[in-house]
């Protein structure tokens, strides 16, 4: 489509093709800045030339790429223009996918938690409208970790309830090949939940099965969250690992380091106090103290500066395990208090 573009002229979908294409150079090639430009043109051919007929697809998708090189609250206007302009046009199918890319976008920029369920329930009640069944379980799976993090599940850490059988529903995502992003988006989200309640075996083997379907979301933001929580699940697991499991630990939280690196050097606004909060607990692994104390500090200034609250919080707890550790008692205590968590307490069960 982008070459056909190229050779005989743009029309309306010649915007979705470049787009598209945009997205694909990121994701698979790890060509961002292309990938940017590229989605750029298809923005420009919209808002410029008035080439409207996708306008909510083009709007979606490059939100998706703005992540890779621009702060996150930019995507966030994106994905809500989407939403408008898939109504406005009668596209239904992408004002659905709206919701699903909006609620990881909430989440990444530590929005309460009450918005965030607020959100999600909306997207639910359209998405049951239309009967639209892939986002339904989409935000149902999202549903289910801001739940838990409010305590309103039976198990903090949990997505049981009356409702829902976490087993069950596992087993029927196990198989059904065609629910792979489903899959995804749901060991995705038990691997924080487990992380938050302390659990960190059950959050390495949500990690586990995470891995293996990562690559099937084109949104930078669920990635991102992967490749941070099952660091931190990782880094807090080798803590009572046998030697074995703590070598196969440390490769794979190294890994998941440099893909976090490389996505900070490309976007310090969205991935810097990720990739430095990983790499602190990979020094601390290491026995780096020095190097580790650095970085917590590091992850702990660049979330206060770029509006990440939660992540500021989990840095400051994180670096007061580090100290408490080592016998600095005072700055264990102090740490916890200076920045007010919006989720709850690692480790913490209710």
């Amino acid at each position: 489509m982008a070459n056909l573009s190229l050779e005989d002229g743009n029309s309306d979908g010649s915007c979705f093709a470049y787009v598209w294409l945009g997205t694909l150079l990121g994701m698979r090639f790890g060509n961002y800045r292309v990938g940017f430009s590229l989605g750029k043109l298809g923005l420009d051919l919209v808002e410029h030339r008035g080439l409207r007929r996708f306008e909510a697809r083009v709007y979606l998708l490059f939100a998706i790429i703005s992540h890779w090189t621009q702060p996150v609250r930019t995507g966030l206007g994106l994905v809500r223009r989407a939403f408008d302009a898939a109504n406005r046009v009668g596209d239904i199918a992408f004002a659905g996918f709206s919701y699903p890319a909006l609620i990881p976008c909430l989440l990444a920029t530590g929005e309460p938690l009450a918005d965030v369920h607020r959100e999600a329930e909306a997207g639910l009640d359209f998405a049951r409208r239309f009967r639209f069944g892939v986002v339904i379980d989409l935000l149902s799976v999202q549903l289910r970790l801001v739940q838990t993090l409010r305590g309103l599940t039976s198990e903090f850490g949990s997505f049981n309830d009356t409702e829902f059988d976490e087993g069950l529903f596992e087993q029927q995502l196990a198989e059904d090949p065609s629910l792979s992003l489903i899959a995804f988006v749901h060991w995705l989200r038990k691997l924080q939940a487990r992380f938050f309640a302390g659990d960190y075996v059950s959050a390495v083997t949500a990690a586990a099965n995470a891995h293996r379907l990562w690559r099937m979301t084109p949104a930078v933001l669920e990635q991102a969250d992967y490749q941070f929580y099952a660091a931190l699940a990782r880094a807090a697991h080798c803590d009572a690992a046998s030697t074995a499991d703590r070598t196969q630990h440390h490769e794979a939280l190294a890994a998941h380091h440099r893909q976090l690196q490389e996505w900070a050097g490309n976007c310090p606004e969205n991935f810097e106090d990720r990739a430095a909060l990983v790499g602190a607990e990979l020094a601390r692994i290491e026995g780096g103290d020095a190097e580790a104390m650095r970085l917590y500090e590091r992850a702990i200034r660049s979330a206060r500066a770029n509006g990440f609250l939660h992540n500021e919080a989990l840095a400051y707890e994180l670096a007061a395990r580090f100290y408490s550790a080592r016998g600095f008692e005072e700055i264990a205590r102090l740490y916890p208090r200076k920045c007010p968590a919006r989720l709850p307490a690692v480790g913490s069960r209710r």
